[in-house]
C-alpha cells in the first residue's frame, strides 16, 4: 500500500512540475506578448500624431490658397500704370 502511496506521489509531483514548467513558458510568451503590444502602441500613437500633424498642414494650405485667390479676386489690376492726370 505504501508503493501506491508513493508512486501516486512521483507521478503527482512530476506532473506538477511538468504544469510549472509550462506556465514559466506562458509567462514568458505572455511578457513578450505584453511588450509586443507596448511596442506597437507607441507606433501607432506616433503614426497618428504625424497623420494629424499632415492633415492639419495640408488643410492650412488649402485655407492659405483659398485666402489668395480670394485676396486677388478683390484687387486685380485694371491697368499696368494709372492713367495721367491732366493738368
Amino acid at each position: 500500500m505504501s508503493e501506491d502511496l508513493q508512486k501516486d506521489f512521483n507521478l503527482a509531483n512530476e506532473e506538477l512540475q511538468k504544469a510549472m514548467t509550462e506556465l514559466k513558458g506562458l509567462e514568458e510568451l505572455r511578457n513578450q506578448k505584453v511588450s509586443q503590444i507596448y511596442e506597437i502602441n507607441g507606433k501607432v500613437k506616433y503614426l497618428r500624431s504625424k497623420l494629424n500633424e499632415e492633415s492639419v498642414k495640408e488643410e492650412g494650405i488649402k485655407e492659405k490658397s483659398e485666402k489668395k485667390e480670394e485676396n486677388q479676386k478683390d484687387f486685380k489690376r485694371v491697368a499696368e500704370y494709372p492713367p495721367d492726370k491732366e493738368e
